[in-house]
């Protein structure tokens, strides 16, 4: 029998490039930041910080007023909404190369990947929709229109199939649904202001999220259950929270201070710092664990 010559060289050269592709990635992620870390938002520019060493940079520039971020860990892309170009961008790492893949949208203060799926979800809070698309903005569609409400942040949880978000209505609340926009379930509904950035601790079932009348961090359980205050201090308005166990990460745009990083089942302070006197925004971990290719996420 003859050897397949064609199948060892096309064998010999996907591995080349997968390999090739895999250190070129792994070479741009070293440079962005060594994770896990924090990718944030000063509305101009995408930083990155070491929370190890509270060391800064900016890995984006020139946005026009940027707020909402996610990425995509293993694909190498980070999305973020601008409120001013009513657009979504994604900028691939690799290429360094920024693509504008949603547009004709009103004001988007929260959007968030599933990275299993390849899809993109986002807020609306001119049209009160909550929509999805693909990566590349294909295929949108609006999953809930909240009529009156106005969705700001939103998050998923995979695993369980739910996306949750904090709505700024007049009737403030915290929600969720199943993936497809059914079995809506409000979670929280009193002793709500303005609830601003939201994160789950996806391991534990929790909620966390921050309001930015009360000028406080809370969590509660997936169902409404075990509702725990965990920071509060005046004149925080804190915007976003991050979870890199065992911390927290808060952003806050009027503080003295506008990163704090809390313990995260306390809620102790732990440190906090300012960064370049910059109003901070949306705030994301860089680190593989938060995106599992099989089932349990942190």
């Amino acid at each position: 029998m003859r050897p397949n010559f064609t199948r060892s060289v096309v064998t010999y050269v996907d591995l080349h490039f997968s390999n090739l592709f895999f250190h070129l990635n792994f070479w741009f992620v070293a440079s962005l930041c060594s994770p896990p870390c924090l990718l944030v938002l000063n509305t101009s520019d995408v930083l990155a910080v070491d929370y190890k060493t509270a060391a800064v940079r900016s890995i984006i520039s020139g946005l026009t007023r940027a707020v909402a971020i996610d990425v995509h860990f293993s694909l190498g892309f980070i999305f973020w909404s601008d409120e001013v170009e009513r657009n979504i961008k994604r900028f691939r790492i690799d290429a360094a190369s920024t693509t504008t893949v949603i547009t004709g949208i009103g004001v988007c203060d929260g959007l968030a990947v599933d990275w299993r799926a390849l899809k993109l979800y986002w807020t609306d809070t001119t049209y009160n929709t909550i929509s999805v698309s693909d990566l590349d903005g294909n295929s949108q569609s609006t999953l809930i229109l909240v009529g009156y409400d106005h969705p700001k942040a939103i998050n998923l949880d995979l695993d369980s199939g739910f996306m949750i978000w904090t709505d700024w209505g007049a009737n403030p609340k915290i929600e969720r649904a199943l993936l497809n926009g059914s079995q809506r379930f409000a979670i929280v509904t009193t002793n709500l202001y303005w609830p601003n950035g939201i994160e789950l601790d996806r391991g534990n079932k929790r909620i966390v999220w921050v309001d930015a009348g009360f000028e406080r961090v809370e969590s509660i359980d997936y169902n409404g259950n075990n509702r725990q205050l965990l920071y509060q201090q005046q004149n925080l308005h804190p915007f976003d929270a991050a979870l890199i166990p065992p911390f927290l990460f808060i952003t806050a745009r009027v503080a003295l201070n506008e990163f704090y990083q809390l313990d995260a089942a306390s809620g102790n302070e732990l440190r906090s710092f300012g960064i370049n006197g910059e109003q901070l925004l949306g705030i994301v971990p860089y680190d593989s664990s938060r995106q599992p290719s099989g089932i349990c996420a942190v």
